[in-house]
């Protein structure tokens, strides 16, 4: 009887091990497409050129007056968030990124891959969505942590040095 209570435990703790990380997928997805949402509208932004070199300040400044101090609202990081859209946004043939476009291709790559993921691949490609592809596919076919991924970018640089 004991042995059937804890079994029926652990089958309880699997269940809500599952549903944290589906919701972290589901978190992780919509982030991603409300940056490439926002990267869109920082790329084309009027603003940009009027600002010059003090859009993505004042940007960053803007979003911590209306939102409290959120990370991902730091100047770094809103120069990612357009690069993030600059390098996906070819994967529409060209054509205009729709919201349907987007949870297509975040159905596939966005959701398994956490931000900071995101980020490295941004530094390691260069603008190459193939490449940023690849990374994406191997990081989510093997799990990978940032450290593995670093590792594995470091190790694709080097051969092709060699």
């Amino acid at each position: 009887m004991e042995q059937q209570f804890k079994n029926w435990v652990a089958s309880l703790g699997d269940k809500l091990l599952e549903a944290k990380e589906q919701s972290f997928i589901l978190m992780n997805t919509e982030m991603q497409i409300a940056f490439m949402f926002i990267g869109k509208e920082i790329s084309k932004s009027r603003f940009k050129k009027e600002k010059e070199k003090n859009f993505y300040k004042d940007l960053a400044k803007e979003f911590e007056n209306r939102f409290s101090k959120t990370l991902i609202f730091e100047e770094d990081n809103l120069h990612y968030i357009e690069k993030f859209y600059e390098l996906y946004k070819g994967e529409q043939n060209g054509e205009e990124l729709t919201h349907s476009s987007i949870l297509i291709f975040a159905s596939t790559y966005l959701g398994l891959i956490s931000w900071p993921h995101q980020k490295e691949i941004i530094d390691a490609v260069n603008g190459d969505s193939d490449m940023a592809k690849r990374f994406m596919s191997k990081t989510i076919e093997n799990n990978w942590s940032l450290k593995q991924l670093k590792e594995y970018i470091e190790k694709q640089k080097g051969c092709k040095t060699k």
